[in-house]
């Protein structure tokens, strides 16, 4: 008896169940959906994001961006002539804890796939190529005080730089987004013997 009404308890108690990737997507655009006006984390204003979030073997890929999949990387269009990049889920799970994320001081001119930013985990070092020529504009102080950041929430606030690049449509071209990007990054992530991502505790996307 006392079995039976603990369960009708918790039951009336506990939220409804939710499919994984609605959840993600639900608390990706709850942290970065905000009407006409809204600061994106850290301020600037950008345009809401559109549209779903891709499930490719547990790796998210929202649809609104733009990928770079040779690179890794994502660019969102922030509406003001400004981009914003970073690593991929896939990224982060490549390179495991990342422990120290360097971005490069805004003003700097950058060409395009030279490094924007360095990051470093417990298994690789490396350079994050910029897809575009240009000004840093802002870096993510965030990410250099907490790397870890890229690994629990590497599409909002693992965001590593902004950049005004000198030709925004034209280098946009060289990237994909939607189906493409989805093909690519199976194509990319079975290349690389990449059989899905691994997400932290804690992990917001």
């Amino acid at each position: 008896m006392i079995l039976v009404i603990l369960y009708h308890l918790y039951s009336k108690k506990r939220p409804p169940k939710q499919p994984l990737m609605q959840f993600f997507r639900d608390d990706y655009l709850a942290s970065y959906s905000i009407p006409n006006g809204r600061s994106a984390p850290g301020g600037d204003p950008v345009l809401n994001p559109v549209g779903e979030m891709a499930d490719l073997n547990n790796c998210i890929l929202p649809d609104e961006l733009h990928y770079s999949i040779e690179d890794n990387l994502w660019v969102r269009e922030l509406g003001d002539g400004n981009v914003e990049l970073g690593m991929t889920d896939i990224a982060q799970t490549m390179a495991g804890n990342i422990i120290h994320c360097r971005p490069k001081k805004m003003g700097a001119t950058v060409k395009k796939g030279k490094s924007v930013a360095t990051v470093e985990s417990g298994k690789w070092v490396g350079p994050v190529k910029s897809p575009f020529a240009g000004k840093i504009v802002a870096r993510n102080e965030a990410v250099e005080a907490d790397a870890s950041l890229i690994n629990r929430s590497p599409y909002v606030e693992g965001w590593m730089v902004r950049i005004h690049p000198d030709d925004l449509e034209g280098e946009l071209a060289d990237l994909v987004k939607g189906e493409a990007a989805i093909e690519g990054f199976r194509a990319y992530m079975e290349a690389h013997e990449v059989a899905g991502c691994i997400h932290c505790e804690g992990f917001e996307g």
